[in-house]
Protein backbone atom coordinates (compact mmCIF):
# COMPACT_ATOMS: atom_id res chain seq x y z
CA UNK A 1 0.00 0.00 0.00
CA UNK A 2 1.13 3.56 0.52
CA UNK A 3 2.23 4.04 4.13
CA UNK A 4 2.22 0.43 5.42
CA UNK A 5 0.14 1.39 8.48
CA UNK A 6 -3.41 0.27 7.60
CA UNK A 7 -4.26 -1.97 4.65
CA UNK A 8 -1.01 -3.81 4.03
CA UNK A 9 -0.25 -4.71 7.66
CA UNK A 10 -3.79 -6.06 8.00
CA UNK A 11 -3.31 -7.95 4.73
CA UNK A 12 0.01 -9.38 5.95
CA UNK A 13 -1.57 -11.01 9.00
CA UNK A 14 -4.74 -12.05 7.20
CA UNK A 15 -2.64 -13.64 4.42
CA UNK A 16 -0.54 -15.49 6.98
CA UNK A 17 -3.73 -16.76 8.57
CA UNK A 18 -5.16 -17.83 5.19
CA UNK A 19 -1.94 -19.53 4.07
CA UNK A 20 -1.55 -21.36 7.37
CA UNK A 21 -5.09 -22.66 7.04
CA UNK A 22 -4.59 -23.53 3.36
CA UNK A 23 -1.36 -25.39 4.14
CA UNK A 24 -2.69 -27.01 7.30
CA UNK A 25 -0.04 -25.52 9.55
CA UNK A 26 0.39 -22.83 12.19
CA UNK A 27 1.66 -19.27 11.66
CA UNK A 28 4.93 -20.33 13.22
CA UNK A 29 5.36 -23.18 10.72
CA UNK A 30 4.93 -21.04 7.60
CA UNK A 31 8.58 -20.08 7.34
CA UNK A 32 9.70 -23.70 7.71
CA UNK A 33 7.31 -24.48 4.83
CA UNK A 34 9.13 -21.89 2.71
CA UNK A 35 6.51 -19.17 3.05
CA UNK A 36 7.23 -15.63 4.21
CA UNK A 37 4.61 -12.90 4.08
CA UNK A 38 5.85 -9.31 4.35
CA UNK A 39 4.01 -6.04 3.96
CA UNK A 40 5.52 -2.78 2.77
CA UNK A 41 4.44 0.59 1.41
CA UNK A 42 5.52 2.44 -1.69
CA UNK A 43 5.84 5.65 0.36
CA UNK A 44 6.22 4.27 3.89
CA UNK A 45 8.17 6.06 6.59
CA UNK A 46 10.28 3.37 8.30
CA UNK A 47 9.26 2.56 11.84
CA UNK A 48 5.82 4.20 11.88
CA UNK A 49 3.33 2.32 14.05
CA UNK A 50 0.12 0.88 12.64
CA UNK A 51 -3.11 2.82 12.83
CA UNK A 52 -4.87 2.18 16.14
CA UNK A 53 -8.02 1.20 14.26
CA UNK A 54 -6.10 -1.44 12.28
CA UNK A 55 -4.71 -2.86 15.53
CA UNK A 56 -8.24 -2.98 16.99
CA UNK A 57 -9.78 -4.66 13.94
CA UNK A 58 -7.04 -7.27 13.56
CA UNK A 59 -7.41 -8.06 17.28
CA UNK A 60 -11.03 -8.93 16.41
CA UNK A 61 -9.58 -11.55 14.02
CA UNK A 62 -7.53 -12.97 16.90
CA UNK A 63 -4.16 -11.52 15.88
CA UNK A 64 -1.82 -8.85 17.23
CA UNK A 65 -0.67 -6.03 14.95
CA UNK A 66 0.57 -3.74 17.73
CA UNK A 67 4.28 -4.44 17.15
CA UNK A 68 4.17 -3.73 13.42
CA UNK A 69 6.57 -1.10 12.10
CA UNK A 70 6.09 0.39 8.65
CA UNK A 71 8.70 -0.29 6.02
CA UNK A 72 9.12 0.90 2.44
CA UNK A 73 9.00 -1.47 -0.49
CA UNK A 74 12.63 -1.90 -1.49
CA UNK A 75 14.33 -3.29 -4.54
CA UNK A 76 15.30 -6.38 -2.55
CA UNK A 77 11.75 -7.05 -1.35
CA UNK A 78 10.37 -6.56 -4.87
CA UNK A 79 13.08 -8.74 -6.41
CA UNK A 80 12.77 -11.58 -3.90
CA UNK A 81 8.96 -11.75 -3.85
CA UNK A 82 7.25 -14.62 -5.63
CA UNK A 83 3.97 -12.68 -5.50
CA UNK A 84 3.28 -9.00 -4.87
CA UNK A 85 -0.27 -7.98 -4.01
CA UNK A 86 -1.00 -4.30 -4.57
CA UNK A 87 -3.87 -2.46 -2.90
CA UNK A 88 -4.61 -0.20 -5.90
CA UNK A 89 -3.89 -0.01 -9.60
CA UNK A 90 -1.70 3.05 -8.96
CA UNK A 91 0.35 1.07 -6.43
CA UNK A 92 0.70 -1.70 -8.99
CA UNK A 93 1.79 0.78 -11.66
CA UNK A 94 4.30 2.36 -9.28
CA UNK A 95 5.82 -1.05 -8.52
CA UNK A 96 6.05 -2.02 -12.19
CA UNK A 97 7.50 1.39 -13.12
CA UNK A 98 10.26 0.99 -10.51
CA UNK A 99 10.88 -2.72 -11.02
CA UNK A 100 9.72 -3.86 -14.47
CA UNK A 101 10.88 -7.41 -13.76
CA UNK A 102 8.19 -7.62 -11.05
CA UNK A 103 5.33 -7.07 -13.51
CA UNK A 104 4.50 -10.75 -13.98
CA UNK A 105 4.46 -11.29 -10.19
CA UNK A 106 2.38 -8.24 -9.29
CA UNK A 107 -1.41 -8.31 -9.09
CA UNK A 108 -4.23 -6.47 -7.39
CA UNK A 109 -5.46 -7.83 -4.08
CA UNK A 110 -9.05 -7.29 -5.32
CA UNK A 111 -8.72 -8.34 -8.97
CA UNK A 112 -12.47 -8.40 -9.67
CA UNK A 113 -13.27 -5.15 -7.86
CA UNK A 114 -10.19 -3.04 -8.52
CA UNK A 115 -8.81 -0.71 -5.89
CA UNK A 116 -9.09 -1.35 -2.15
CA UNK A 117 -10.11 1.93 -0.50
CA UNK A 118 -7.76 3.33 2.14
CA UNK A 119 -9.52 3.59 5.52
CA UNK A 120 -6.98 6.01 7.03
CA UNK A 121 -8.67 8.82 8.93
CA UNK A 122 -12.05 7.10 8.85
CA UNK A 123 -13.99 5.45 11.69
CA UNK A 124 -13.24 1.90 12.79
CA UNK A 125 -16.20 0.66 10.71
CA UNK A 126 -14.25 1.55 7.55
CA UNK A 127 -11.32 -0.52 8.83
CA UNK A 128 -13.67 -3.44 9.51
CA UNK A 129 -15.03 -3.20 5.98
CA UNK A 130 -11.50 -3.03 4.56
CA UNK A 131 -10.35 -6.02 6.63
CA UNK A 132 -13.38 -8.05 5.54
CA UNK A 133 -12.57 -7.33 1.88
CA UNK A 134 -8.94 -8.33 2.47
CA UNK A 135 -9.90 -11.51 4.34
CA UNK A 136 -12.11 -12.64 1.46
CA UNK A 137 -9.48 -11.78 -1.14
CA UNK A 138 -6.56 -13.50 0.57
CA UNK A 139 -8.42 -16.81 0.72
CA UNK A 140 -8.45 -16.82 -3.08
CA UNK A 141 -4.82 -15.70 -3.30
CA UNK A 142 -3.67 -18.28 -0.71
CA UNK A 143 -5.04 -21.16 -2.80
CA UNK A 144 -3.50 -19.72 -5.96
CA UNK A 145 -0.13 -19.14 -4.28
CA UNK A 146 -0.12 -22.68 -2.92
CA UNK A 147 -0.70 -24.03 -6.43
CA UNK A 148 1.74 -21.67 -8.20
CA UNK A 149 4.56 -22.38 -5.76
CA UNK A 150 3.88 -26.11 -5.58
CA UNK A 151 3.26 -26.06 -1.84
CA UNK A 152 1.30 -28.90 -0.33
CA UNK A 153 -1.02 -29.00 2.62
CA UNK A 154 0.27 -30.80 5.70
CA UNK A 155 -1.05 -34.29 6.07
CA UNK A 156 -3.65 -34.61 8.76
Amino acid sequence: CTGNTCRSPMAELLMQQALAKCLGCSFEELEARGVTVISAGIAAAPGCPPAAEAVQVIREYGMDLSRHEAQPLTERLARDADVILAMTSSHMQSIVDRWPDAASRTRLILPERGDLADPIGQPVSAYRHCAAQIAAAVKHHADRIREELGLSAAEK
